[in-house]
């Protein structure tokens, strides 16, 4: 707990300065990282999509958010 929050509750109220996401094909994701860093852009691998429920699967804090 930072601040007396815990962390679910920062995953669901605060969007961590995300200020877009960009969905490519894995092969590609390490390329578009760096070509959007030669940009000047801060870019980040943050985690893969799947086919199945909709759902968010935040592995450091083994959380689940499902879509309201």
């Amino acid at each position: 707990h930072h601040f007396g929050l815990k962390l679910k509750s920062c995953l669901t109220t605060f969007n961590w300065g995300a200020g877009y996401y960009l969905i490519v094909p894995p092969r590609y994701a390490e390329s578009v990282c760096q070509i959007g860093g030669m940009l000047g852009y801060d870019m980040a691998y943050v985690g893969d999509t799947r086919k199945g429920p909709r759902q968010v699967v935040f592995k450091p804090g083994n959380i689940t958010l499902h879509p309201e």
